[in-house]
């Protein structure tokens, strides 16, 4: 089978099955379950390694390129909480790591194995900061204009901080400290998480720092400009309401 040819059954295999992915993504942690009418789909995106199976029976998890795919072509449609996927990526290395280093020692063939999931992890971890410092400069720089009620952009501009603020927490925890208790004296991991993940990680953070400090001067004048009409009315009323008020005189 040609390249090609792979390439267009496996895009067949997601536009067939858009509804139950899309499902699975956004509502089950990209977790597609076993049952008679996810069948065809479970088939479909395996064949595609678009899913790979999870160990404990219960359904196939849907591969995080799918999930990169849908947020990027749905960006303007949704706004997307990252955290909780920031945090499953780290919980997801940590396993990664102490899997690898029971191994590394007696076992050449899971040591790779493990080693390679590592590395994805941490590429998936960069990919998802990427987008996610791109959405937000993207909201930043239209100055929500998807959103035409100032309340709403107020509210929007509101959840965004909070997300920001959510995935600096998230990260304070992957320290040097935590990297280093991970590396010990690996000069493998040393290489993947001390030199590429950390730099992008700090990288990332700063970029979205910046986004944040924007965010809370758009906030300050959209309260202004929210304010804009009471002020405009009190002004407007007081030479009214000066013209329609006697002078006082004095007896």
């Amino acid at each position: 089978m040609s390249r090609q040819v792979e390439s267009k059954e496996a895009v067949r295999a997601l536009s067939t099955h858009t509804e139950v992915v899309d499902e699975a993504c956004y509502e089950h942690a990209g977790v597609l379950h076993y049952s008679e009418s996810n069948k065809a789909a479970i088939a479909a995106l395996t064949k595609h390694q678009l899913a790979y199976d999870l160990d404990d029976e219960h359904g196939v998890q849907i591969h995080s390129s799918v999930k990169r795919l849908l947020d990027r072509v749905t960006s303007r449609y949704r706004f997307r909480e990252r955290h909780g996927e920031f945090s499953n990526q780290i919980e997801n290395l940590d396993y990664a790591v102490d899997s690898y280093r029971r191994v590394k020692d007696f076992n050449d063939d899971k040591k790779q194995n493990y080693l390679d999931e590592i590395r994805e992890i941490t590429v998936e971890i960069n990919d998802a900061l990427v987008e996610t410092v791109s959405s937000f400069h993207r909201i930043v720089a239209d100055e929500f204009s998807m959103v035409t009620d100032v309340d709403d952009k107020i509210r929007q501009i509101g959840r965004c901080k909070r997300e920001i603020g959510r995935i600096n927490d998230i990260f304070e925890h992957l320290s040097v400290k935590k990297l280093r208790e991970w590396v010990q004296t690996d000069i493998h991991l040393e290489r993947i998480l001390l030199k590429v993940l950390k730099s992008k990680i700090d990288l990332a953070l700063k970029d979205l720092n910046v986004s944040n400090k924007k965010m809370v001067d758009m906030l300050a004048k959209l309260r202004e400009i929210r304010n804009l009409p009471s002020l405009i009315a009190l002004l407007m009323f007081l030479p009214l309401s000066s013209k329609k008020t006697k002078p006082f005189r004095h007896l």
